[in-house]
């Protein structure tokens, strides 16, 4: 496969200028298939920084760590540089609004776990009703007990 310009905008300081770098067989992978495992493009690594927002909105921690090598188009090969990309992103539980979307299995099983609560809560009210009312029963007995023990010494 031929060797595919990847052109993109970046900003250094205070001007921008268009940087136009080739990739390589050296290293790179087509960026058309995201850039492979190896490094990252700027499409890539945009790419990323918005998947790093949905999951800071759903509250979770993330640690984004990509490596963009590239070669200078500009002739020689011995020109080549490298750029570190380190994107740390971390968010406490509660200091963003969870943005979830969840599907029907989720809720689902949200919904079945509530109901097995319920149903749980449900049983233990219902066994201590019993437990109170087997205590009821039991003082009843003793206070007919003592009645007929008095009636016996009486008569």
């Amino acid at each position: 496969m031929p060797a595919a310009a990847v052109t993109w905008w970046t900003s250094s300081t205070s001007l921008r200028r268009k940087q136009s770098y080739t990739n390589q067989s050296s290293g790179l992978a087509n960026p058309d298939t995201h850039c492979g495992e190896t490094g990252a493009c700027m499409a890539y690594f945009w790419h990323e920084v918005v998947m790093m927002m949905v999951m800071i909105m759903m509250n979770k921690v993330v640690v984004c760590m990509r490596v963009c090598m590239y070669s200078n188009s500009s002739g020689s090969n011995s020109s080549s540089s490298s750029i570190v990309v380190v994107a740390v992103a971390a968010t406490a539980v509660d200091a963003v609004p969870t943005m979830l979307i969840e599907t029907e299995e989720e809720i689902e099983e949200e919904e079945e776990e509530e109901e097995e609560e319920e149903e749980e809560k449900e049983e233990e009210e219902e066994e201590k009703e019993e437990e109170e009312r087997k205590k009821e029963r039991k003082k009843q007995k003793r206070k007919r007990m003592r009645r007929k023990r008095k009636w016996k010494t009486i008569n």
